[in-house]
């Protein structure tokens, strides 16, 4: 089957060049970031969790690793590197014997 070639409009054109440039400006800033220290080698996960749990309150790795589409271990390593840099902490879950609630530390 032959490819489809559409003609780009300047308006479309314009769109695209724009876009290039904010994903370039995103990890211009990150990396800027991972050099300052307020960024987290594990990268912008560290500041999602973080702004969830202020949005959304306290919540467990599972119900984070569910909102945000990514597996639990990848939430679960996330929360580990927090707690060590005493960022969040663990709260006893009533709901639940095992899963405790992340918090962010006060």
């Amino acid at each position: 089957m032959a490819k489809r070639v559409t003609k780009r409009t300047e308006a479309g054109q314009a769109i695209e060049d724009l876009i290039i440039e904010i994903v370039a400006t995103f990890f211009l800033l990150r990396a800027e970031g991972m050099r300052i220290g307020v960024v987290s080698p594990s990268g912008e996960g560290y500041w999602s969790v973080l702004r969830l749990l202020k949005i959304n309150g306290p919540q467990t790795v599972p119900q984070l690793a569910r909102y945000r589409y990514v597996p639990r271990q990848s939430v679960q390593k996330l929360a580990n590197e927090m707690l060590a840099d005493g960022v969040i902490e663990l709260v006893n879950n009533p709901a639940h014997k095992k899963s405790k609630t992340i918090t962010p530390h006060t």
